[in-house]
């Protein structure tokens, strides 16, 4: 039986960017229970694409298990909200 990863993170904001081996992702959106993420470029929402929407919770396992660091935030304009 394998343990789960704990998220021992900070709490997912709107505009935090996560950097998971190699792979870029913004929270764009936050709501109680589901959260919204795009991919990132240096730094830039990748627009093209659909986003991705998960619970929280499953966000944090995935951040958790990819041992993902909060590397940055944005300021996230009104397209997303």
């Amino acid at each position: 039986m394998t343990k789960e990863p704990v998220w021992d993170g900070p709490a997912l904001e709107v505009g935090q960017v996560w950097t998971m081996r190699g792979r870029e992702i913004a929270i764009v959106r936050m709501g109680k229970h589901l959260a919204e993420y795009r991919t990132c470029h240096e730094g830039k929402v990748v627009h093209k694409g659909r986003a991705d929407l998960k619970t929280v919770r499953q966000i944090r396992e995935e951040l958790a298990a990819r041992s993902a660091k909060l590397t940055g935030r944005l300021d996230v304009d009104h397209r997303f909200l």
